[in-house]
């Protein structure tokens, strides 16, 4: 009896510790409920929002204006080499013509290299990708990763690694290029991953090149896109090229790219982590993301001048090789944070890290660099 009724004690415990614990956890949910909502309100009555899109706002960057000069009929770049990079996932579809797109770039130019980077692909990508390759050897290296979403990795971080591999790769393998073009076949990929892809890219062009002129990173569904004109993409020599660090692309119909954008008066953050930050638990993002995301979104004018920035992208970007530090690299995810949350662009980290090694040499929204 005295052995039933300790279990009995017991027992009755254990349902009391249960229900505190109970009680604890839907204290502290209602509490963070309270304490997002009261957060949410202060951001929204404090906070400054833009009232235009960020290429009309006089917070805008203009440290200097740079301005042509020569026209984009003058332009020669018969001297200078270019690496281009292109992570590729499911993108069979595209390949034609942004194969197509890639020659009517690389035909400017003495020397190229293209450094081509998957993995996770399911339709004939690898293979096209490696017929690709047969058909220029000279030219083209194809670097798989296979079936990276198995070990966990986000979307940013996986293309990270891709980038930077092949940009150590070609570093490694050439022994003078001045330019890197970046392209992705696909932008629909986790955020690990992609930084894991660029990385790769990344690597590899350092190993394979010594040094180069210009890096072209380029994402493919956007460089396969039939209204691409290589005269847009000429357009970025039409500037002193000892003035920039990065040309960044836009595109005709809107400005998608607000994830990689960054100006510090305008969008010094991430604008989606800070949409999730303050609209969890119900509370509606749409408010949020008309007035920090669709805002910047309208077309960009090619009549305007260069835009400043910390970050951009918009689906392609060329940068100025030598700026290329061998201790930057892509980083696809926030450290810290849990994984449902940690994902970031991976090109903000690299840009503010290849920034730092520049000397006034600026990154730049080009509005010509309609890519599509």
């Amino acid at each position: 009896m005295r052995f039933r009724g300790r279990r009995s004690l017991n027992f009755i415990c254990l349902i009391r510790l249960l229900i505190c614990t109970i009680c604890i956890l839907i204290s502290i949910f209602i509490f963070h409920i309270i304490y997002t909502i009261i957060i949410y309100n202060y951001f929204i009555q404090t906070y400054q929002f833009s009232t235009e899109p960020f290429w009309k706002d006089n917070r805008t960057i203009h440290d200097k204006i740079l301005l042509p000069t020569i026209s984009i009929e003058n332009v020669n770049l018969s001297n200078a080499t270019i690496v281009i990079a292109a992570c590729c996932r499911n993108v069979r579809k595209n390949l034609g013509v942004f194969q197509k797109h890639i020659r009517s770039i690389t035909a400017f130019f003495h020397d190229y290299r293209i450094y081509l980077g998957e993995s996770d692909s399911h339709d004939e990508t690898l293979s096209l990708l490696y017929d690709w390759q047969k058909s220029d050897a000279d030219h083209v290296r194809v670097h798989t990763k296979g079936h990276q979403r198995w070990y966990g990795l986000s979307r940013t971080n996986r293309i990270a690694s891709c980038r930077n591999t092949l940009l150590q790769q070609a570093r490694e393998e050439l022994s003078s290029f001045d330019y890197y073009l970046v392209i992705d076949v696909d932008v629909g990929a986790c955020t690990n991953r992609i930084a894991s892809c660029r990385n790769t890219l990344l690597q590899q062009a350092r190993e394979e090149l010594s040094s180069f002129d210009y890096y072209l990173v380029i994402d493919v569904d956007v460089g396969a896109c039939t209204s691409f004109d290589v005269k847009d993409f000429l357009s970025n020599f039409i500037y002193p090229d000892s003035s920039w660090l990065a040309m960044t692309a836009t595109q005709r119909s809107e400005y998608y790219d607000i994830w990689a954008l960054r100006i510090e008066s305008i969008i010094p953050y991430d604008c989606w982590q800070l949409i999730n930050e303050l609209t969890s638990f119900f509370i509606d993002n749409s408010y949020l993301t008309e007035r920090l995301v669709n805002i910047h979104q309208k077309p960009i004018p090619r009549n305007i001048s260069l835009i400043q920035v910390e970050s951009a992208f918009g689906g392609a970007a060329i940068y100025n090789a030598k700026y290329l530090h061998k201790d930057c690299s892509y980083i696809g995810k926030y450290e810290g944070y849990w994984w449902w949350s940690s994902s970031q662009c991976e090109h903000v980290p690299f840009h503010r890290c290849i920034q730092q090694y520049a000397q006034e040499q600026k990154i730049y929204i080009n509005p010509q660099f309609q890519i599509c």
